[in-house]
């Protein structure tokens, strides 16, 4: 594979950590979501390569240092910073005693006299500092890292048990990967009105997404592009049962959702088709599957480009 048509050398080398790869209009690949990914920034920024991205993280950072806010329980108030916050949210065992306990822990930005709003409001979070924390833990701590996984915007047709109303304007496909979905849900009001029915009923665009098993990754990234998400004739019916939000954690990520956007986990075996034969599963796999092999290939090439470079130091 020649050098020059490598997509993560030049996407690694980029200064903006928050940047995504972009493969097609709505499929798209951020190196925080694949551990191989991962390892390789942490071989730059241990090399001094990409220091100056670093940096300006923590500068960033460290700002949140000069933001005071105000810790209540039922006896005492605490000043504290927004950082500390963050950094106690990131702490498994802090999040333990301050985000899970009965008794509630307040906060306030203004002063010790308040307002004050519940810490599991989660208004004190933002996505992209939150995000801004991760890619720090990540690069320069031993945190968990992911299998492979591409962010989507693909949207759906959804109906709750027998309602007649369309939410489509309320969720999308926002992650697939080699096991399931993540679906993004907008609105706190409809998070709850999905937790209060039995069943979610989808129409999922995935008869065009079957055609490209067959062809290479830059075809299927060309055909997957030009799909119409909105055709009638793309989709298959899908079931859904609202007890998925008792298991992977999505319960959890609903309580402390930072914004008004909410993530479900589901894995491709949850969708129960209507026509009983078409599954989802092979709709995404193969194009999840085709993007990781080719990565994978230009990381072991990107490896041997870094070791040699080592080689080579240690010589001159």
């Amino acid at each position: 594979m020649n050098t020059k048509n490598l997509l993560l050398d030049k996407y690694l080398s980029r200064q903006n950590l928050s940047e995504a790869l972009v493969l097609t209009d709505n499929l798209s690949f951020h190196w925080a979501d694949w551990d191989q990914t991962c390892i390789l920034q942490r071989s730059k920024f241990k090399n001094f390569n990409n220091v100056q991205s670093l940096t300006q993280l923590n500068r960033s950072l460290q700002e949140l240092k000069n933001q005071v806010i105000w810790l209540s329980n039922k006896t005492q108030v605490l000043k504290s910073t927004l950082y500390d916050l963050y950094e106690s949210y990131l702490d498994s065992r802090l999040r333990l005693t301050w985000f899970d306990r009965k008794d509630e822990i307040l906060f306030s930005y203004e002063s010790e006299h308040g307002p004050y709003y519940t810490i599991t409001s989660m208004k004190w979070m933002t996505k992209e500092i939150y995000s801004q924390f991760i890619y720090r833990k990540i690069l320069t701590e031993h945190y968990m890292l992911r299998g492979f996984r591409l962010k989507t915007n693909i949207p759906l047709m959804l109906k709750l048990d027998k309602d007649f109303v369309d939410h489509s304007n309320k969720i999308s496909i926002h992650q697939v990967s080699k096991h399931g979905v993540i679906l993004k849900i907008v609105d706190k009001n409809f998070m709850n009105k999905i937790n209060f029915s039995r069943q979610m009923h989808f129409k999922i665009p995935v008869n065009s997404l079957l055609s490209l098993t067959t062809k290479n990754l830059e075809d299927t990234l060309g055909s997957f592009k030009n799909i119409d998400w909105e055709s009638r004739d793309e989709y298959v019916k899908y079931t859904l049962d609202t007890r998925i939000m008792n298991f992977y954690g999505n319960g959890k990520n609903f309580r402390h959702s930072p914004d008004n956007e909410f993530y479900i986990f589901a894995r491709y075996e949850d969708f129960v088709p209507e026509d009983h034969r078409t599954e989802l599963r092979p709709a995404f796999f193969h194009v999840v599957e085709k993007v990781n092999r080719r990565f994978e290939e230009e990381v072991k090439i990107l490896q041997e480009i870094e070791l040699n470079h080592t080689q080579n130091k240690k010589t001159a």
